[in-house]
């Protein structure tokens, strides 16, 4: 793949080892994939919980992609997180440029697959819309954030098992600041990534690079996730 078919995955498997992985081993961090947002899949998210400026969403358009669908895929993905970034390949670059916006961060991969910054994404706030980061939260999340933040609303929602529930839960977070929905989003996306199922930076770099991005998503538990690095390590 990386001489003669750099597809997504390979695009994606880079860019997990480059970005992704180097940070686990220090603080929380984590990362999605093939996630809609509105009318549009975006193919990588990078979550940091220590930095929301860090969390980031990743279109890729490979050696393999077109740039028709990319302006309506990045006016969706802007709606619910506030950067965004695009990762091509070089001669992509000066046609990538005039479709994107300034605050819209640009990374190629060199032909040592090396993940090159053009430029850091900034923080786009103007697109964002409050419903669509609210629809990112799953319903025991709702229930958490708008009791603590919004106590007016506790006794609205302590007991109501109606209709009206999502209703009181839409208006404690539609009466949030952006950057408070930004902020907590962000935790709330990091922590899914941490489960019993998440393997550990030590067991991802004991397998090859190439399958370091499958491993992360394969959702293995852990007695299989120990099973399969104790059988490659023997292969070895």
């Amino acid at each position: 793949m990386a001489e003669n078919h750099r597809n997504e995955y390979f695009y994606k498997n880079e860019l997990f080892n480059q970005l992704v992985l180097p940070k686990l081993k220090d603080h929380r961090v984590g990362a999605l994939k093939e996630w809609r947002l509105g009318k549009a899949i975006c193919d990588f998210i990078t979550l940091d919980q220590a930095n929301d400026n860090n969390s980031t969403v990743w279109e890729i358009k490979s050696d393999l992609d077109t740039l028709k669908r990319l302006p309506e895929q990045i006016r969706q993905y802007y709606k619910a997180f506030a950067n965004v970034s695009i990762l091509t390949k070089q001669g992509y670059l000066e046609d990538v440029e005039k479709i994107v916006f300034p605050e819209t961060g640009l990374y190629f991969l060199d032909k040592n697959n090396q993940i090159q910054c053009v430029r850091s994404a900034t923080a786009k706030l103007d697109l964002l819309v409050p419903y669509a980061i609210y629809r990112l939260w799953r319903v025991n999340e709702r229930d958490v954030i708008t009791k603590l933040e919004i106590p007016y609303y506790r006794h609205n929602m302590s007991n109501d098992k109606s209709l009206w529930r999502d209703l009181y839960q839409r208006q404690a977070c539609m009466s949030l600041d952006i950057n408070s929905i930004l902020r907590m989003t962000n935790e709330l996306l990091t922590d899914r990534c941490h489960t019993n199922r998440t393997p550990t930076y030590d067991e991802l770099i004991a397998l090859p690079r190439a399958l370091r991005e499958w491993f992360y998503f394969a959702k293995m538990l852990p007695k299989q996730r120990k099973k399969l690095v104790e059988n490659w390590n023997n292969l070895n």
